[in-house]
Formats: C-alpha cells, sequence, structure tokens
C-alpha cells in the first residue's frame, strides 16, 4: 500500500527564500505567465487618448469620495469596538481624532491628518492587512487625492504637465532602466494614478514596461525526495467468494513523482509501486483454510497546482494476486475432518484464479482508498503552508504580485510571477537563461526584492534605546523574516576610539516608499542601499541620506559569502552630482555614527554568510540544501542549490543561519 508522500511541494524553496532575503535580499519568487509587449506606437496612443479625456473634478466627486471615506471608517468602528480597550488602542494607533476633526475643517490643502492616518494604515503592523483597514486606505487614499486635485486652480494645464512629464519618465527608463530612473518613473506613475484620470493609461505604461521578475523552479526528483519509503505492517480483513479472510500483511515499495508538460497549471503524477505479502486464515463453515499470497501493485494519482487551488483527482490502481494455500482443514476437528479437507482443497482449486482476481480487485480498492486519504492530507497541509509561507507573505497587506503562475515541463514544477502592485515596476528585460540540473533554481530580478521591502518595511524604524539590547523593529516583520533577524550573527570591529564612545540612544527611519534597494551588478556583485528618512543618534539627527555597500561573492563549502568592497558610500538621497558645504559636515557626521555602532557589532555588515539551507517537514530527511550556482548580471541574480547528498558531505553546526561581521 502506499505510503509517505512529500508535506509540501512548494515548501521545499521556503528555506531558500528566508535565507535570501534576510540577508537584505529580501524578495520571493513566484509568477506571471507571459508578458507581451505592447510596443511604443499603442502606448503613445494612450497618451494622446488619456489627453484628449481629461474631466475636472467636480465638488459630486468629492461628495461621493468623502462619503465612501465616512462609510469606511465606520465599517472599522464596528469592527474594533471603540468602547473597548482594544477599540481604543486603535484609535489612539490611527490617530482618529485628528483624522475625524480634519474631517468638520473647511481648508482642503490640509491633508497632514490624512496623510499621517493613512502611513498608519500602510505600515506593517498586525491587523492592518484585514479588510476593515484595507478598504479605509482605499477609501482616505481616493479622498485625499480626489480633495487635492479639485483645488487646482489649471487643473487641464497641470494634467498635461503631469503627461508630458510621465512620458519623459518613460522615455528616460526605456534608455536605460537604472535605480534612479525607476524610481522616477514609479512616482510619476503614482502621481497620474492619485489624479484619478487615466487608469487605462498607467496599466499600459506597466505592462509595456514589467516583465515577470522572479523564476523558480523545483525539481520531480527533489519533490520525491521528501516520499518515506514503503514498510509497512497492518492487519486486513476482507470477504472472498463468502470466506471471511483474516490476514497479516507486510508491504515494502516506493513513492515516485513524474511530471507532465503543462502550460497553465503544474501537473505532478505521484506513482506508489510496492509488493505485499500477506499470511491469511480464512473461515468457511466448516472449513478453515491458511494460505499465503503476493500482491504486486502500481497507484497513480494525479494532483494540479495553480495559484488558486491545489486539487487532484481520485487515485487509480492495478493490482496482480497470487494466492499460496498451504492447509484446509475442519473448524473444531473431529468427525469428519478429512471429508471437509478433501472437500475444502477441492473447492479451493477450482476458484483459485476467481479468488485471486477477487483479492485483486479488492487490493485495488484499499491502496485507491489509502492513496486518496494520505495523499489529499498531504495536499492540504501543502496548500495551507503556500499560503502561509509563501503566498501570505508576497501578499503582505494587499501588496503582493499580481499575478502567480504554475506550470511543468518533463521532470520539474515552474512558479513565476510579476512581483509588484499596480504602481510599481517590474523587470525591464528576459531573465537569463535558467540553470541546469539544481534541485531548486531560481532567478530573481532585483525588482522583485525592492517592491517586496517596499510592501514590508516602508516607514519602519529600527531602534535601539539601551547598550543591553539588541536593534528592533517598530513594526511586524513577518514570522520568517523575524526569526532570521533574530538568529544573525554580528561581531564588532577593533575600532578602539569609537568603543570607547558613550551609548548613545539609536533611532532609524526607513524611507516610506522605497526603504532598502538592492542591485545585482556584473561580474558576481550585489550592491546594498539602506534609504534613510531620519536618523537620531544622541542628538545627532540626520534626515534622507542613502547608505550603500557593495558586496563581491564566493561560494565557500555550500555556502554563499559576501565580502563588501571597501568603505560604504553616503550620499544625501537627492544628490545631483556634488556635495555642499552642509552636505559634506553632514556626511563626515554620519560616517562617525556608522563607525561607532559598528565598533558595538550594530552597524552596516562587512561580511554576509548565508548557511546551507535545512529543509523542514517531509523535506528534511532529503538533508541540507547547498548552494552551488549563485551569479549576478544586469539586475538578476541566479540561484541553484542541490541536496548535500547529491555533492561531498559536509558537516554544519548551524544550517540557515545568517552570519555577518560587521564594520564601517
Amino acid at each position: 500500500m502506499p505510503s509517505r508522500i512529500p508535506a509540501s511541494l512548494i515548501a521545499s524553496a521556503r528555506g531558500t527564500f528566508r535565507c535570501y532575503i534576510v540577508t537584505a535580499l529580501c524578495g520571493l519568487a513566484a509568477a506571471l505567465f507571459g508578458s507581451q509587449v505592447l510596443g511604443e506606437q499603442p502606448l503613445a496612443a494612450k497618451f494622446d487618448e488619456a489627453r484628449q479625456h481629461f474631466q475636472p473634478v467636480t465638488q459630486q466627486t468629492v461628495a461621493a469620495a468623502l462619503a465612501e471615506l465616512q462609510q469606511r471608517m465606520q465599517e472599522v468602528e464596528q469592527y474594533i469596538q471603540p468602547s473597548s480597550a482594544n477599540g481604543q488602542q486603535w484609535l489612539k494607533y490611527l490617530k482618529w481624532n485628528g483624522l475625524t476633526e480634519r474631517l468638520k475643517g473647511d481648508n482642503p490643502r490640509d491633508v497632514e491628518a490624512f496623510d499621517s492616518t493613512l502611513g498608519r494604515l500602510n505600515r506593517s503592523v498586525n491587523g492592518t492587512e484585514r479588510a476593515p483597514f484595507r478598504r479605509l486606505a482605499h477609501a482616505l487614499k481616493r479622498y485625499r487625492d480626489t480633495l487635492a486635485v479639485s483645488t487646482w486652480d489649471k487643473p487641464a494645464e497641470i494634467y498635461n504637465k503631469q503627461l508630458d512629464a510621465l512620458q519623459h519618465a518613460v522615455d528616460s527608463y526605456r534608455q536605460q532602466p537604472t535605480p534612479q530612473n525607476t524610481a522616477a518613473l514609479s512616482q510619476r506613475i503614482r502621481i497620474l494614478d492619485a489624479i484619478g484620470q487615466a487608469p487605462q493609461l498607467v496599466d499600459a505604461v506597466r505592462h509595456d514596461l514589467s516583465q515577470p521578475n522572479a523564476f523558480v523552479s523545483l525539481s520531480t526528483a527533489y519533490i520525491a525526495a521528501g516520499a518515506d519509503p514503503i514498510d509497512r505492517n497492518e492487519p486486513v480483513t476482507d470477504c472472498i467468494l463468502g470466506t471471511n479472510v483474516h490476514s497479516d500483511t507486510h508491504t515494502t515499495g516506493s513513492i515516485s513523482v513524474a511530471a507532465i508538460p503543462s502550460a497553465d497549471r503544474a501537473v505532478l503524477d505521484f506513482i506508489s509501486q510496492g509488493h505485499t505479502w500477506a499470511r491469511s486464515v480464512g473461515y468457511h463453515s466448516p472449513a478453515v483454510i491458511h494460505s499465503t499470497s503476493d500482491t504486486d501493485f502500481t497507484a497513480r494519482k494525479r494532483v494540479e497546482l495553480t495559484d488558486e487551488a491545489f486539487s487532484s483527482q481520485p487515485a487509480r490502481a492495478d493490482a496482480t494476486t497470487d494466492t499460496h494455500l498451504q492447509s484446509v482443514s475442519k473448524q473444531g476437528g473431529g468427525l469428519g475432518s478429512r471429508l471437509v479437507a478433501n472437500a475444502g482443497w477441492k473447492r479451493a482449486r477450482q476458484s483459485e484464479h476467481q479468488a485471486e482476481a477477487i483479492a485483486a480487485d479488492h487490493a485495488e480498492s484499499r491502496i485507491e482508498r489509502q492513496f486518496n486519504d494520505e495523499l489529499d492530507s498531504k495536499l492540504s497541509t501543502a496548500r495551507q503552508q503556500y499560503l502561509d509561507d509563501f503566498r501570505g507573505p508576497l501578499d503582505y497587506r494587499g501588496n503582493g504580485p499580481e499575478y502567480i503562475h504554475f506550470s511543468s515541463t518533463n521532470n520539474s514544477v515552474e512558479i513565476q510571477t510579476t512581483q509588484a502592485t499596480r504602481l510599481q515596476l517590474a523587470a525591464p528585460s528576459l531573465p537569463p537563461a535558467a540553470p541546469a540540473g539544481h534541485d531548486i533554481a531560481m532567478r530573481l530580478h532585483e525588482s522583485s526584492i525592492n517592491n517586496y521591502a517596499a510592501a514590508v518595511l516602508a516607514g519602519a524604524s529600527a531602534v535601539q534605546t539601551r547598550p543591553d539590547e539588541d536593534v528592533h523593529f517598530d513594526v511586524d516583520l513577518p514570522s520568517w523574516m523575524q526569526r532570521m533577524w533574530d538568529k544573525r550573527k554580528t561581531q564588532p570591529t577593533r575600532d578602539a576610539a569609537a568603543k570607547t564612545e558613550p551609548f548613545k540612544p539609536f533611532l532609524m527611519t526607513l524611507n516610506d516608499t522605497q526603504p532598502i534597494s538592492v542591485r545585482f551588478l556584473d561580474g558576481g556583485k550585489v550592491e546594498l542601499t539602506l534609504h534613510i528618512a531620519e536618523l537620531y543618534s544622541g542628538d545627532n539627527h540626520f534626515s534622507n541620506w542613502n547608505v550603500t555597500g557593495t558586496y563581491t561573492h564566493e561560494l565557500v563549502d555550500g555556502r554563499v559569502r559576501l565580502h563588501r568592497d571597501g568603505k560604504l558610500v553616503l550620499l544625501p538621497a537627492d544628490f545631483k552630482g556634488k556635495l555642499d558645504i552642509t552636505q559634506t559636515g553632514e556626511r563626515r557626521n554620519l560616517e562617525k555614527e556608522f563607525d561607532k555602532r559598528s565598533a558595538e557589532g550594530h552597524g552596516f555588515p562587512q561580511t554576509i554568510d548565508v548557511d546551507p539551507i535545512s529543509p523542514s517537514g517531509d523535506l528534511a530527511k532529503a538533508g541540507l540544501l547547498e548552494y552551488r550556482e549563485f551569479s549576478t548580471g544586469g539586475g538578476w541574480l541566479t540561484i541553484g542549490v542541490d541536496r548535500q547528498s547529491r555533492s561531498s558531505q559536509v558537516v554544519y553546526s548551524e544550517p540557515a543561519v545568517i552570519e555577518t561581521s560587521w564594520s564601517q
């Protein structure tokens, strides 16, 4: 009979994503199937169409947006129960009093209260991802934007200038899709979307300029590695041709997985092959029949995977049974034993082939039922893990990918995505060729990480108030990210002068549109930038600075090690090629702050070690996953990992832990 099936098909990549994201390459992969490029002429036509269909914002439009906002506010109040202690905490967090007072005012240009509440709704705080808060955020943004546009003195003129600016940003991005041009174009898209006049143009720009930006491939060999070999002892009761049969069985066998090529979903056949030996006693009064049997079987069950559902078809089994009569006797013995035995032997031989066929049919039914129960249970668990550990983090607070697409080849499950919201850009180019021969292969464009980081860490603050406490974030990180942050290893530098500096409380708030960014450069280099909105260290205050470190990678015994090249680069967020006198002084002071924190072991990482991945669940038995390929270029990162059993055996004391050493 079939035995264990891998607990999760998709969860096999989960550890890879965790390690990758926490080293500030925080992103993940999944998928959009196909993306046709519209071409320049259709997009140009969309610009012309947008210019011709401008409609000024009327007071009726503003009133409708306000009515929707008030309705959503009532829904939130009903949801949180304002009179409760929890409700009071929510009202305070959302700055509810300021919002309600602002709605009573009559200055349409006063949007500070709107921005304060909207910022709180869009922060990574547990609960804000729930439907009432998301609907409120949408309604508040719509009212704020509609009200702002209604105050324009020459709306058509301003609108056309915004279209000109967007077209210029598109042209610049086409020529050179740098992070600066990407950010500029994304900002123009957000502005035009806020005006609310040209949604089709916004969609056309994104469709024209955004390709899928994350690809994952899982080999069927690795999926099958999570299956236990079949080795099972169990009693079986049956009735064959009026004979009640009680058997003790021993089943051995194996599970394999075959991928079926499919373009619109991943299709897998799970195949169970094995042998059952049985010792049986049959009762057909007055005869008692002792026998053994051998049953060979093959069972097959098809599983289909899409983003919407994991489903399966009923199992189908084929079995053949060969019985071996050992003895026939009279129940209880005594008078007539020989007569009963002779008659029993004769009848058993006459019906042997029929009995074997019936036994095989019954075995097929048991195998199918067992296979269905076991695999459907595993599939349900896999689906929940997919939602909790894969889809959930991607879709954090409604900022997940627009599409996730599954497909399958002859030997793998393929997942690809465009990890971007409606107002974000994805990859400007097609991915590099997929690496072959790995258990898991990934191709990640830097936009997938940057877009995900914006959803999770936008506006987040890193805080340290005492020298004996660790740095912590004031937002709720996804559980896997928090665990990896807690596990990280740090080393202070040998800067004795910096260590003698007294401790100063530290608060660093990241930018609320792009908190961190990563670039995958040619030559195996990775560039990591913190976009700092505010930084307080004691009495020192810094605003709007970018801090960048560039790393070169190497593969060491299945690990990825990133070495930082030289010192950090600190530049103002609006740097235009030259620092003024004030900025030069600020940078010198900011460098001192980073030197001090590095000496304490809390600075920017000098090295980042990513250890082999330790899978969980059924796949744990397959062993550690070692990094065998890690290459960068043209904005793409390509990763290949394989089971340790496929290469030399190396012992790691703490798998899947990020190790860093720190210095300025």
